[in-house]
């Protein structure tokens, strides 16, 4: 529930908490700049979340690209192990999970 109302939140200024949700996901972006562990579990929180669409949906959401930035911050052994996850869940499980 959590992951998908910062979605929500994020996609239109309008929206009652959306400064809350901007500064949510600077304080992310932020640590996983200093910290590339810190992408790691930001990324695999995200990815493992577990809502219908899961929250490799949530850049389609909110147009911010947190999934983009956060795997690009990851290193190459935990991109790896994400990797796998992601494509169990969108190949594997078919292709209607990422309909949004």
């Amino acid at each position: 529930n959590f992951l998908r109302c910062l979605g929500n939140q994020l996609a239109h200024k309008e929206r009652y908490l959306h400064r809350a949700a901007e500064k949510t996901k600077k304080l992310v972006l932020d640590r996983a700049e200093a910290e590339s562990a810190a992408a790691s579990a930001a990324l695999g929180g995200l990815l493992s979340a577990s809502y219908p669409n899961g929250s490799h949906a949530l850049d389609q959401l909110n147009r911010t690209r947190i999934v983009e930035r956060l795997i690009a911050l990851t290193d190459d052994a935990s991109l790896g192990r994400h990797f796998d996850q992601l494509y169990a869940r969108l190949i594997l499980q078919g292709p209607h999970l990422t309909k949004i």
